[in-house]
């Protein structure tokens, strides 16, 4: 048997759909599993040619780039930054690859979907990469992206794919099984802290609409009146009302600090310096050593430089953001060192998630967690002994 179905999935599958966008057959379509992450499942229509094992991640990894550069900065455009996770360097890029390609580009970035019960990569012109504003903690749905992208490339306008250090892999991938050249494209990766559960996102979802008995219209990790550092959730209904940050709204974010993450994630490949993408974006913790200049409470990104294309994307924003060049180490984010560590009740989580609900285990492990809290730090000082 020469397809995903032969592997063991469980542990090792990040969920990027290069298999899915291989098949000539259509036979492998996207799942779940029981923890409601992303998995490939084959059908009866499989030829048995082994596209699928070509592109996965568990059989072979994209070749990786050397660190070539790392700088700090932010947007000039406040506004911008206020609607960012971080400084709004993604944006920026954006915006200069829209002046300089015209209407020869296309952007795949994350957006909410059906009422933000889902995240989902989905492509836009220019004029709606305002969708991407502001990271999606979960999982997102790949879905038939890469195939657009290669349409896209093979037409010869200039693509823009953001994504996890892993979603970029399966690009890179998919990509390169396919022979198609990546010249026209520019790969962001970010500095990942994890992927979190898609199937426990929509149940939280589903509670918070419930309890409130109206669907949710917004949902924003970061709300930077109160704080950029942190998880400050904004979330309005359909109606309008934004609803107060409650144990139950916090409990999501909680989670996702070491306890929700998809299996790989404790053992991810990607969490050192070289990197998949021509630049790697994420926040810039490092602020209390270096670039405090830059540090007005409202975001400042780092930007690792990891390829000659994303060199030349950084000296352009050297003239069009507040930048930097970051001489020292402050760059090295914790998951640009290591991988998140797993909570060490995170099986038992699952379980009672599974036999319980939502409801049920999110105040077990959050509201009622300082045991929890104090075995986790008692466990890492061991560790550092």
């Amino acid at each position: 048997m020469k397809n995903v179905a032969s592997l063991d999935i469980f542990g090792q599958c990040t969920g990027c759909c290069a298999c899915r966008n291989i098949c000539p057959q259509g036979a492998v379509v996207i799942g779940k599993n029981e923890r409601g992450f992303y998995v490939p499942e084959v059908t009866g229509d499989c030829a048995d040619c082994g596209l699928c094992l070509s592109v996965c991640q568990i059989c072979s990894k994209p070749p990786l780039h050397s660190l070539l550069g790392a700088a700090a900065g932010k947007s000039r455009d406040l506004a911008l930054r206020m609607r960012s996770s971080s400084g709004g360097l993604f944006s920026e890029i954006c915006s200069l690859l829209s002046q300089r390609h015209r209407d020869s580009i296309v952007f795949y970035g994350v957006v909410w979907a059906d009422d933000c019960h889902r995240a989902v990569h989905e492509k836009r012109t220019a004029a709606g990469v305002s969708d991407f504003c502001g990271s999606k903690y979960v999982q997102s749905y790949i879905g038939d992206a890469f195939s657009g992208i290669a349409e896209a490339l093979l037409r010869e306008s200039y693509v823009l794919f953001s994504g996890t250090p892993c979603q970029c892999a399966g690009l890179a991938n998919f990509l390169r099984a396919k022979s198609i050249s990546d010249e026209r494209l520019y790969l962001i990766d970010v500095v990942c802290h994890g992927a979190a559960s898609p199937g426990l996102w929509d149940e939280y979802i589903t509670v918070l609409e419930k309890e409130h008995n109206e669907k949710i219209r917004h949902y924003s990790f970061r709300d930077k009146s109160v704080s950029w550092r942190g998880i400050h959730p904004v979330v309005e209904t359909a109606s309008g009302k934004r609803l107060e940050p409650d144990e139950m709204i916090m409990s999501y974010g909680k989670l996702f600090n070491n306890t929700s993450l998809n299996e790989k994630c404790y053992d991810c490949d990607y969490a050192c310096t070289r990197r998949v993408g021509d630049l790697t974006l994420g926040d810039h913790w490092g602020m209390d050593n270096a670039c405090k200049e830059l540090d007005d409470g409202k975001g400042v990104s780092v930007c690792l430089i990891n390829t000659p294309k994303g060199r030349a994307l950084a000296e352009e924003l050297f003239n069009t953001a507040d930048m930097t060049a970051i001489e020292d180490e402050s760059y090295l984010q914790p998951n640009l060192r290591q991988p998140t560590s797993r909570n060490l009740r995170q099986k038992k989580f699952w379980k009672d998630l599974e036999k319980h609900g939502y409801e049920y285990a999110a105040k077990k492990f959050t509201v009622h967690s300082r045991l929890s809290s104090a075995l986790y730090k008692h466990y890492k000082n061991i560790k550092k002994r």
